[in-house]
């Protein structure tokens, strides 16, 4: 797909002058117009056709708009910046806390304990495990299953439940509770991007640092939990650390997080 950068965003780059952002930037174009289609399952629709992409430390927004000739582009419209969860951690803070760090602990490090690695054990991948593949077990899928769809069922939809919506209830809101105590989502380099709140014992809600509800989790009965966009797309999994936390991982396989 084709690209291209609005010209209020290149004089907001221009201002902001960061090379870090903008070699990010280059690298998502890239993969975009490479046709790599799974950068999407990253993006989110915000409102009216305008998506966002999160990259290290921001968000940055975009539409689909037609060219002269009828093509799709990509247009890049606007970014903000995102608050860095981890100024609010202490316990939860695998950096200083290395017990949940799989840098430092290598029995929640699928790189060394294979038995949470699921290009090893297939019995924790979706791909060979067909029990716990939202393709197949329409129970755990949203699409099929209405009541783990928030479309559906208002009781877990923050937008009408304002008792799981940290924007209403600041006790599930760890920018305003610091003895908040859900889990914290990381990159594999420990950066803390999303919250989680527990809704039930089957549905978990994940949120960025402005309020924003980016995806949902849903259990798969066996220790783990498919994870949902907006849209009710599955895009990726998270399995048992069989310690404190779960590891995150791709529709693939890979490993891309760690929630503590």
């Amino acid at each position: 797909m084709k690209t291209m950068i609005s010209k209020n965003l290149l004089e907001k780059i221009k201002l902001y002058d960061d090379d870090n952002f903008v070699n990010e930037l280059n690298h998502l174009i890239n993969l975009i117009q490479s046709g790599n289609k799974e950068v999407f399952s990253k993006s989110r629709l915000v409102e009216n056709g305008i998506y966002v992409f999160r990259l290290k430390g921001m968000r940055i927004f975009y539409s689909i708009q037609k060219n002269e000739v009828g093509d799709d582009v990509l247009v890049f419209l606007d970014f903000t910046l995102r608050k860095n969860l981890s100024d609010k951690l202490i316990t939860k803070n695998p950096i200083s806390n290395h017990s949940i760090n799989p840098k430092y602990n290598h029995s929640i490090n699928p790189v060394y304990n294979h038995s949470i690695n699921p290009k090893y054990n297939r019995s924790i991948n979706p791909i060979y495990n067909h029990s716990i593949n939202p393709k197949y077990n329409h129970s755990i899928n949203p699409v099929y299953n209405h009541s783990i769809n928030p479309k559906y069922n208002r009781s877990i939809n923050p937008v009408y439940n304002r008792s799981i919506n940290p924007k209403y209830n600041r006790s599930i809101n760890p920018i305003y509770n610091p003895s908040f105590d859900g889990y914290y989502s990381y990159t594999l380099d420990l950066e803390a991007t999303e919250y989680i709140i527990n809704v039930n014992e089957k549905i978990k809600l994940f949120f960025e640092d402005n309020t924003d509800l980016t995806k949902y989790a849903v259990d798969n009965g066996d220790k783990g939990y498919v994870i949902f966009n907006s849209e009710n797309q599955w895009i990726e999994y998270m399995y048992s650390d069989l310690k404190t936390g779960f590891l995150l991982f791709s529709k693939k396989g890979d490993w891309i997080g760690t929630i503590q």
